[in-house]
């Protein structure tokens, strides 16, 4: 196009097509396979290209996804004026609404003694070096309590699953809620490697230089545990964030199937009852299975929430000054029974019951 606008020689832009071609085949051949096996060595994984992890891990935001992107435009002095109205305007609007399941997982946290969790979950067997304002300390903590509290609505074999037959095939939620607790066993590693990467950098943090050029390599070896450190703790909180995103979605088909047709869970309405001697005391004792499966899925969703964008856990590894927990202060027992979400029918026939979460009010 470029030549008959021009109307120059065509060996002119034969040397710029072959530099064209050159260059798309060097990127799109050469570099962007080496760097995406370079990241993948980097994550200590392989991540498909198309798993949404990738996103998360190269923090992707929806706008900057391929289709979704804007032209850009030189502003004007009008439409700079404008946009920082709108800024204004935004900063003066009430933070977005959390969605019920959230609150109440983020009320049932802030019951939650950490300094107790501390002790309970032995954090001194797992992090040799672990501080206060370190926020993978807090995921740990939250992270075992999902575990040790929640997880067994996942592999109990007192919820009677029915084999339901899609046009996509035959479904087995037993084989699926199976599948989902060996995802949340293979977050475990993770926290191992922070552990790790931690004790190193205490370590080299000790040995202190004596000289100057002591000094500059110390520095630099501070530098690199810090770029360690940052990269483990963006990869373990993808990790976990990945597996409650899986475990919010499997739920959730659980909790409208038990609120509409009743097709998967066959006993909604009996209570869990665990062997104390073998199993502990947990939180779901005595509940109804559609309680514990409510109350494990409003924990995961709450938790989803705090390593989001909008939640205490994302962004930097430490809390600054000043910062903390991100949770709701208890209230009422009623506003817990209040949220959204049906009781399951006792029966097809029956009549549609009260709240899901009617007795969300002794969870803890």
């Amino acid at each position: 196009i470029q030549m008959k606008l021009e109307k120059r020689k065509a060996g002119e832009y034969s040397a710029k097509k072959k530099k064209i071609n050159n260059g798309i085949s060097l990127v799109y051949y050469r570099l962007f396979n080496a760097l995406y096996w370079l990241m993948c060595n980097y994550a200590g994984k392989v991540i498909s290209l198309m798993d949404p992890e990738m996103d998360r891990y190269l923090g992707v935001s929806d706008e900057e996804r391929p289709g979704r992107r804007k032209k850009r435009i030189l502003a004007q002095k009008a439409d700079e004026q404008a946009v920082k109205e709108g800024l204004e305007k935004e900063e003066d609007k009430s933070d977005p609404e959390i969605p019920d399941e959230v609150k109440i997982g983020l009320r049932v946290m802030s019951r939650l003694d950490m300094k107790q969790l501390q002790d309970r979950y032995e954090v001194d067997k797992h992090f040799k070096v672990i501080y206060s304002n370190d926020k993978v300390l807090a995921i740990f903590l939250l992270f075992q309590e999902f575990d040790e509290e929640y997880s067994s609505v996942l592999t109990t074999n007192k919820i009677k699953y029915n084999v339901v037959f899609t046009p996509e095939g035959k479904i087995d939620f037993r084989l699926r809620m199976l599948d989902l607790y060996n995802g949340l066993r293979k977050c475990t590693p993770q926290f191992k490697d922070y552990a790790e990467i931690m004790e190193a950098r205490e370590k080299t943090k000790n040995e202190r230089p004596t000289s100057n050029a002591q000094y500059i390599d110390f520095s630099k070896r501070i530098q690199e545990m810090e770029k360690r450190r940052n990269a483990s703790g963006k990869t373990l909180r993808g990790v976990i964030a990945g597996f409650m995103e899986k475990c919010i979605g499997e739920l959730r088909i659980l909790i409208d199937d038990m609120n509409n047709q009743q097709k998967i869970v066959e006993n909604p309405q009996e209570e869990l009852h665990f062997e104390q001697s073998i199993e502990g005391i947990k939180k779901v004792q005595g509940r109804k299975i559609y309680e514990a499966i409510n109350a494990a899925y409003c924990f995961a969703s709450a938790f989803l929430y705090r390593l989001g964008n909008d939640g205490d856990l994302a962004g930097d590894l430490d809390y600054k000054e000043g910062e903390g927990p991100q949770t709701i202060a208890d209230e009422h027992d009623e506003d817990d029974a209040a949220q959204s979400g049906k009781k399951p029918q006792k029966t097809k026939e029956s009549e549609e019951g009260d709240s899901i979460i009617r007795e969300l009010d002794d969870l803890v």
